[in-house]
């Protein structure tokens, strides 16, 4: 048995310490003990099945945002190190191209970026003070400083940026730093293009989503520029707090997809984004020359959901949380999207396949 004296320090912590936990009993207890009800009140009371139904949406989300974490956190170390290398590198082609002119970094700065810098003309100097007074502070002589210095940071910036490009191609820079890839099934989901394209492309998308119906049209045109080398894969990610309708034009495209029509159902969904109701999607099934029996029957046994419920699950679990969203060879496309940014992800895929194929084996020491 311990017989040494407590200090009066480690008492007075001990005691607050055990108040704290015997005030924790009723909500741990509470917590603990589900009795289901959750209000009870004189006429009424409600259950958790009630309040976790009028919240389903938002946990459903809270859900998806969870499975998402890992992968954001991911792309953002990815990220971190993207920065860190392109920092550094161009410093040193900075320090490499001083030396090789006889010159201090700093003097090669000032030569080949910052006396390139032009002023602002008064014209551009008013227009801008026009579209952004609102936002400053001081007298009218001040933001116009805060605009003109501002400007003059950001043509620094363009041009250091533009300076480095042309230091990178002469000392011949190849960035090694691997792209960030995640597990994106894409067999068993409506695709075309060859099995064996070195590329697949793998969208999440919505029916529901204008963004969407635009980002098909430029896939397709992605497809034909490099034919053979292209596989197109769709899989569903319905955001249906935004658009309600979209959960069931999903499972329809799937309905569809049973008959062998999936890409027919597939452009009809995004032609008509208006007419995404129940009624909407029988009609579309009917111009198809669909068999209208199996397809409702499909429809409203909900057949697909389980389906659809997957690739929202598969989507998050790689980051995605809006839509289009695209993964080339599992590669996120992050960024605006338009045919030029993923046409230059699709070349820069092509490279470092090239790359990896003419690389020398590794052999181990003998």
């Amino acid at each position: 048995m311990y017989h040494g004296r407590m200090r009066p320090g480690n008492s007075y912590l001990t005691m607050v310490l055990v108040i704290f936990l015997l005030s924790l009993c009723p909500i741990l207890s509470a917590g603990s003990e589900d009795t289901g009800v959750l209000v009870a009140a004189e006429g009424f009371s409600l259950d958790r099945s009630e309040v976790e139904e009028e919240a389903a949406s938002k946990l459903k989300e809270l859900d998806l945002e969870n499975l998402r974490f890992p992968a954001r956190m991911e792309m953002r170390r990815h990220d971190a190190m993207a920065e860190a290398m392109d920092k550094l590198a161009a410093q040193k082609l900075l320090s490499l191209e001083a030396e090789s002119r006889g010159l201090s970094v700093d003097e090669l700065t000032e030569k080949e970026i910052k006396a390139l810098i032009l002023p602002l003309t008064e014209e551009e100097l008013e227009k801008l003070y026009e579209l952004n007074k609102s936002h400053l502070e001081g007298t009218r002589e001040e933001q116009l400083e805060q605009i003109r210095k501002y400007m003059a940071g950001q043509r620094e910036k363009e041009l250091r940026q533009k300076f480095v490009e042309q230091l990178s191609l002469k000392y011949r820079v190849k960035k090694l730093l691997p792209p960030v890839r995640f597990e994106v099934g894409a067999s068993g989901h409506p695709g075309f293009g060859p099995e064996d394209a070195p590329i697949t492309i793998v969208e999440f998308s919505d029916f529901g989503c204008p963004h969407c119906a635009k980002a098909g049209e430029e896939l397709h045109r992605l497809y034909q520029e490099f034919e053979g080398k292209i596989r197109i894969v769709f899989r569903q990610y319905p955001l249906w707090m935004i658009h309600p309708q979209s959960p069931k034009a999903a499972e329809a495209s799937l309905c569809a997809a049973d008959q062998g029509k999936f890409w027919e159902m597939h452009n009809l969904l995004f032609a008509e984004q208006d007419r995404l109701d129940l009624e909407g999607l029988k009609d579309k099934a009917g111009r198809l020359d669909l068999d209208r029996e199996e397809f409702d029957k499909c429809l409203s046994s909900g057949r697909h959901a389980g389906a659809v419920e997957q690739d929202l699950i598969d989507g998050s679990k790689a980051g995605v949380n809006g839509t289009p969203a695209f993964f080339i060879n599992g590669r996120p496309f992050e960024g605006r999207f338009s045919y030029e940014n993923i046409r230059g992800e699709v070349l820069d895929e092509l490279e470092i396949i090239e790359r990896n194929k003419t690389a020398a084996p590794v052999t181990s020491a003998p």
